[in-house]
This record gives C-alpha cells, structure tokens and sequence, in this order.
C-alpha cells in the first residue's frame, strides 16, 4: 500500500528527531508528501522524484560525502525507475526507519 495509503508527511516530525538524536545537521531528501520539511526544521537537499522543492542532480559523492539519504517509502518502492539512484537503494540496508514511511539510508557505509 503506498500513495496516499501510506505517506502524507506525518513522518517529518521523527524525521527530524532522528536527525537530531544523530547529529545529522542536513540530510539529502526524496520525499513523496505534501508538507514541507522546513516548517520542521530539516535542512534538506531534494533529490529526483521528490514533490517539493527543486531538483538539483547531486553527484553520488555528495551524497556519500554528507552521508545520509531519506527517501519517502512511496518513492523507493514504488515510482523509482530501473537503475536509478533510488532503485539502487532498494538493495542496501536501511539506517533507519522512520515511523512507516521514511527509510533512511548511510551513504558511506558500502
């Protein structure tokens, strides 16, 4: 169950936490909800497939250089396309997960 099933922003909250508790200052973001994480408090980068924000495409090493992903479980598991970043991510083990619908992943970890 994904879409509206699943994800309307109800996870930023422990998003944020987990951050916090982490020492995580920003975090790159592929979010699938309707509210925006600044009203949080989440420094983000957006990532391709996110509905807010703008897309910038961040080279692989800038991801890995500030270590943490967040990706709404709408889009890893059901919109990402073959071979992209966030299709790739489906392979890898998560950090996190937050509440049921932010998985969290450490780039730098191989």
């Amino acid at each position: 169950m994904l879409d509206s099933n699943l994800d309307w922003g109800q996870d930023l909250k422990a998003l944020k936490r987990w951050m916090d508790a982490n020492g995580v200052k920003k975090i790159w973001l592929a979010y699938f909800g309707a509210a925006y994480p600044e009203y949080y408090g989440i420094d983000s980068n957006t990532v391709e497939g996110s509905w807010i924000g703008n897309y910038d495409p961040p080279a692989l090493r800038e991801i890995q250089a500030s270590r943490y992903i967040a990706v709404s479980a709408h889009l890893l598991y059901g919109t990402s396309k073959e071979n992209s970043l966030l299709w790739v991510l489906r392979s890898r083990q998560p950090a996190a997960i937050i509440g049921h619908s932010i998985v969290v992943f450490n780039m730098a970890e191989r």
